[in-house]
């Protein structure tokens, strides 16, 4: 289902800033101690420093049961093209994008997700797949593509998250971090 102008239209608030960004739903923190960053993959990352929101919980945990494997209480990876069709409003992601994305994140080697697992992986996918689609939402907007592209970065993180990713290379010189993790912190 394609995005109309009215769609966008609603979605402007005030200044022309997104109402509803996907920064609002999850928090990926860094450490103080970005030494504890090194040993881990993007998996456990997520599994320790995605803060999802409570309304994005009920959300990912609507869908979890919706798409579970009753007997194991997981969810089957030839199962998640359904869950995040569903859960994104563009619809399906293509395959190979999902499977992008499913690298990134470190679960492309895992047959089933556990519930945790799950709401960050869905988290990621909202952050990077509808924040980039927010951002064609912000070419309706007046003014410089640099200052569309700041609003949009405003909307994808939030303050606590900018300050943690602010200079990430620079922090990160003396932290040995696996490639995977590597990639997936660029990515957020």
């Amino acid at each position: 289902m394609p995005v109309t102008v009215k769609d966008v239209q609603k979605r402007l608030k005030h200044g022309g800033k997104l109402h509803n960004c996907t920064a609002q739903t999850t928090r990926f923190e860094l450490p103080f101690d970005l030494k504890r960053l090194e040993g881990l993959d993007a998996k456990d990352y997520l599994r320790q420093y995605a803060v999802v929101s409570n309304n994005r919980i009920v959300l990912y945990q609507r869908l979890f049961q919706k798409f579970r494997n009753p007997t194991t209480n997981l969810i089957e990876s030839r199962e998640l093209d359904k869950c995040i069709g569903d859960l994104l409003i563009e619809g399906n992601v293509p395959r190979d994008r999902l499977a992008q994305l499913r690298d990134l994140t470190g679960t492309a080697d895992l047959e089933q997700l556990e519930p945790q697992l799950f709401y960050a992986f869905c988290a990621v996918v909202e952050r990077l797949v509808a924040g980039k689609s927010a951002g064609a939402c912000g070419g309706t907007q007046k003014g410089s593509t640099q200052k569309r592209l700041g609003d949009l970065e405003e909307c994808r993180r939030q303050a606590l998250e900018s300050a943690d990713f602010a200079g990430l290379q620079y922090k990160l010189r003396d932290v040995n971090l696996k490639e995977g993790l590597a990639r997936l912190l660029a990515a957020l």
